[in-house]
């Protein structure tokens, strides 16, 4: 069985949702019902429980029966649908996004050193070996390997 505690965070989600749902503010609520915002505050933090003559003016206010209030399973908000026209710009705004990122990608691996770098990353097992170690290695390290083959690539 559950704590009080768990009862009150439970109490005030169902609150809270119930506020999103209807689209009411805490004040609203409290204006309503005849009780302080901090109160509903209280209740929505999870940090009290409020008293059943309170619950009962909550679900004339709501619309709702006890049990969406003080329930486990609580009141769940349902999404609103989207307008069909935001829907498409939403769509065709992912579909530009995709586009973009697939002629970068192209652009990327249809250039010429890129080409080069994984030809030899492909055709020669033991580069691959040095990614591998890199992945542990610390920035300084790389910086002395680098250093190092600049001077006796000359």
């Amino acid at each position: 069985m559950a704590n009080s505690s768990e009862n009150a965070k439970q109490i005030g989600r169902n609150i809270t949702n119930l506020l999103i749902e209807k689209e009411k503010t805490q004040q609203e609520l409290a204006d309503a019902i005849g009780v302080s915002k901090s109160t509903v505050s209280t209740w929505t933090n999870g940090k009290r429980i409020p008293r059943m003559d309170k619950v009962d003016l909550m679900c004339d206010y709501f619309g709702v029966s006890r049990s969406d209030i003080l329930s486990s399973h609580g009141f769940h908000v349902h999404p609103l649908p989207m307008p069909k026209s935001a829907e498409e710009d939403f769509k065709r705004k992912v579909l530009e996004i995709m586009e973009e990122q697939q002629r970068q990608q192209q652009e990327y691996y249809e250039d010429e050193t890129v080409q080069i770098v994984t030809d030899k990353l492909r055709t020669n097992p033991e580069y691959g070996v040095l990614f591998k170690a890199a992945s542990n290695v610390k920035p300084e390290d790389i910086e002395l390997v680098k250093r190092f083959i600049e001077k006796f690539s000359d």
